[in-house]
């Protein structure tokens, strides 16, 4: 999405964009795909019922910029939230992460012994079929 929306800026396209699906949310639209195409409008709805209003709005001229006002408002407050918020942990060398790597085979579970199963090996069943269809 973000290369795409890159080269619609590239070869300044002037076309709304609406964005939704399982695959995005608003925060991920307004912090890596609104940057990539500020200039214009990239509208993110949360289902495909939302999606039939906001194509309402956008056919009326005046609905059109009034509800990208809105939207680059919104983003902007969520770009300004996730500036603020915590930094992202440090990322830990190599070493210092084979240094805190989890070994079962030493500390509290040194002495550990899993119990035996009940079963060993292979165990075949029968099953009656015309008894299991009314449950498939």
């Amino acid at each position: 999405m973000e290369y795409f929306l890159g080269e619609m800026t590239r070869l300044g396209l002037n076309l709304p964009v609406m964005i939704g699906g399982a695959t995005t949310s608003k925060e991920h639209t307004a912090i890596k795909l609104y940057p990539k195409y500020k200039q214009h409008c990239v509208f993110y709805t949360s289902n495909a019922s939302r999606a039939v209003t906001v194509c309402a709005t956008l056919m009326n001229p005046e609905g059109r910029a009034a509800l990208w006002e809105q939207f680059k408002k919104d983003y902007e407050k969520i770009q300004q939230s996730f500036a603020n918020s915590k930094p992202l942990r440090k990322q830990l060398s190599i070493e210092e992460a084979r240094a805190n790597r989890f070994d079962g085979f030493s500390g509290e579970w040194a002495d550990y012994v899993p119990p035996t199963p009940k079963q060993t090996g292979i165990e075949e069943m029968e099953f009656k079929l015309h008894c299991r269809l009314p449950h498939i």
